[in-house]
């Protein structure tokens, strides 16, 4: 609720002080100058936060193909896997994966739109590519070549500002193919006047160990299998293999 007071006189260069609008002394024998020469109007204002949030989302990470997460949970803004959303700064943690490392960390990859590391790149703005190159470099044992280590690439995300912020996280695997290609997390958020904001965050999945064999051709030998196994339940005997090719 706001108060307007109009005045019918001047009443000078503001602040004005309440003696001026009342009376005082122990018997309100004084009266103010402006006593009796205003009206009040009192307006109900409806106030808004329009204030666009922060939205910083986790960092972009690179795992192999051996990581193992549950899609499921990553709709969770605070599952820790790749990342959480904060919205205290003081409880941000690292995001760390567990994983092994490979020389494909270090090699562009097309095909499944995995970029490789970028030239020129620098500290502390380094690609996530870059980073998981610099960790084979470092890491990597060709005696131990399944070894795993603690990957850091970063910090939680987080949001701040905005007037009852609401998180939602939307992930999309639909680039993950036989087992590598990108990983993606759309984070949404929305405030209680309407104010939507959006950040992504990318997920390479590279195949440290690849297959020689084309998908077509590995969904070829499980129908194969699938096939021959049926027809050794109705006839006891295997079709010829190359019936099925």
């Amino acid at each position: 609720m706001v108060v307007l007071r109009v005045f019918d006189v001047d009443p000078g260069t503001g602040p004005i002080h309440p003696n001026r609008m009342g009376r005082s002394g122990p018997n309100l024998q004084f009266v103010g100058d402006l006593f009796g020469h205003y009206s009040d109007c009192m307006v109900e204002v409806d106030v808004q936060d329009k204030v666009v949030p922060t939205l910083v989302p986790p960092p972009n990470i690179v795992v192999s193909c051996w990581f193992w997460y549950d899609f499921e949970k990553l709709r969770d803004p605070l599952d820790p896997t790749f990342g959480r959303i904060v919205t205290d700064l003081s409880v941000r943690a690292k995001v760390k994966t567990n994983d092994l490392v490979c020389q494909r960390y270090c090699v562009p990859n097309t095909l499944h739109n995995y970029p490789g590391p970028s030239a020129g790149a620098v500290p502390p703005n380094l690609p996530a590519a870059n980073i998981a190159c610099n960790y084979y470099n470092s890491l990597y044992n060709p005696a131990h070549p399944d070894n795993k280590y603690e990957l850091v690439w970063g910090f939680d995300g987080y949001v701040l500002g905005g007037c009852n912020v609401t998180v939602t996280v939307t992930p999309n695997d639909d680039n993950v193919k036989c087992g590598q290609g990108v990983l993606t997390r759309t984070f949404t958020v929305r405030t209680s006047t309407g104010v939507t904001l959006s950040r992504q965050q990318t997920i390479w999945i590279v195949d440290c160990d690849p297959f020689y064999e084309s998908c077509r051709l590995l969904r070829s030998k499980r129908r194969h299998r699938m096939a021959n196994l049926y027809q050794r339940e109705l006839t006891g005997k295997s079709r010829d293999r190359r019936m099925w090719s």
